[in-house]
């Protein structure tokens, strides 16, 4: 689901929290020399509903962590979470957003 209206996959919202799925690489590899062990952390804009009818802009959302781990034997796995700010826990238990603008 295109939540951002035909933006770049770059900015595509994950509208679900996961733990530890598997990644798997498509072509490619690591760079030389890149840890055999560690994290990649982002935080940013994730929107966690549906867009209003006018479209949503990339950077608004509520804010999400992404993890991309590292491990033993080059397995590499993806989790995330919405920070859970106040607005956020009040849409929740409403169950949808609270219309109470500018990107929330």
């Amino acid at each position: 689901e295109d939540l951002y209206g035909g933006a770049a996959r770059g900015f595509e919202a994950v509208t679900d929290e996961r733990t530890g799925e598997p990644c798997v690489l498509l072509r490619g590899g690591l760079p030389l020399g890149f840890p055999q062990s560690g994290a990649l952390l982002r935080n940013g804009p994730n929107p966690r509903w549906a867009p209003a009818p006018d479209g949503t802009h990339p950077f608004e959302g509520d804010g999400m962590v992404h993890r991309v781990e590292f491990g033993a034997g080059g397995r590499v796995t993806y989790s995330n979470r919405f920070v859970r700010t106040d607005a956020l826990v009040e849409e929740e238990r409403r169950g949808g957003p609270t219309g109470e603008g500018g990107g929330d």
